[in-house]
């Protein structure tokens, strides 16, 4: 069984993302983690308000997440409020993965979760496209729940310590080039990036849109953490605000992609 947590603001859509849960994976919890307050909702087990006042938008993405620490399974799968599921199909990566005593083989010097972290290739960023590096999507997150606690479970951030002056001109992977202010994190990047410090992992960009020095070890944390499944029919989930994002997308990180970058890192330490 698994714990939902349905985060976001609550609109009426989101009980289509509840009934959805409940069709498709029976006796699940299913934990309401509101950002604007508003919880009536049918058919929800628990309710999570922390962050629906907090103004800094990722430090209300952490506080409402942390909804993760209600969980009542080892399963936890933390969703937008706007995702639908259309099937069942993530139970495969359930037992083969989460529950599978043999696991996918990973790189164990850059293991932040003790099993893959699934999530979806919308928005998923491909640094060679998009110039950002540690930018997990933030659509879905399906793991164990003590991994989930992990990535969320981490201090808010300090927003006067968000900002970067860049001096130099730089252009970015899709031609635009930036310079002057800039944001230090992305939200998705902070938690990710905060995740790996908590762990003792020394990570960090001085802006958002840094090359890291250790590029290798940057794309190494991606693949031996998540596992990346193509929205749509493959995965059984789409978001109903964007309906038009399923399947491989060519400047996203796509499963195929994430899954023989895997394979070729662990091959290369044979």
């Amino acid at each position: 069984m698994i714990s939902f947590i349905v985060q976001g603001p609550v609109s009426e859509s989101t009980q289509d993302t509840v009934d959805s849960i409940l069709k498709h994976y029976p006796d699940s919890q299913i934990i309401l983690a509101s950002t604007n307050g508003v919880s009536d909702l049918d058919n929800i087990d628990d309710i999570h308000l922390d962050g629906h006042d907090e103004e800094v938008n990722v430090n209300k993405q952490i506080l409402s997440s942390q909804a993760v620490n209600k969980a009542r399974f080892n399963v936890s799968c933390k969703v937008r409020n706007d995702i639908v599921f259309t099937s069942d199909n993530l139970l495969e990566f359930i037992e083969d993965e989460l529950l599978s005593e043999e696991p996918t083989e990973r790189i164990q010097s850059h293991k932040l979760f003790n099993r893959l972290v699934l999530s979806s290739n919308y928005f998923f960023c491909n640094p060679h496209t998009s110039g950002f590096y540690y930018h997990p999507s933030d659509w879905i997150f399906l793991g164990l729940t003590d991994d989930l606690k992990k990535l969320f479970n981490i201090p808010l951030q300090d927003p006067s310590k968000n900002t970067y002056f860049l001096k130099e001109k730089i252009t970015l992977p899709f031609g635009d080039v930036i310079t002057g202010e800039r944001m230090k994190y992305r939200p998705e990047q902070y938690i990710f990036i905060e995740a790996l410090n908590q762990a003792g992992f020394d990570v960090s960009l001085d802006y958002e849109y840094q090359k890291p020095e250790d590029e290798l070890s940057a794309w190494k944390f991606i693949a031996n953490n998540f596992y990346i499944s193509n929205a749509g029919e493959e995965s059984g989930f789409f978001c109903a605000k964007y309906p038009e994002n399923q399947g491989i997308h060519p400047h996203l990180l796509n499963n195929h992609q994430c899954e023989l970058l895997r394979r070729v890192m662990i091959e290369e330490l044979k």
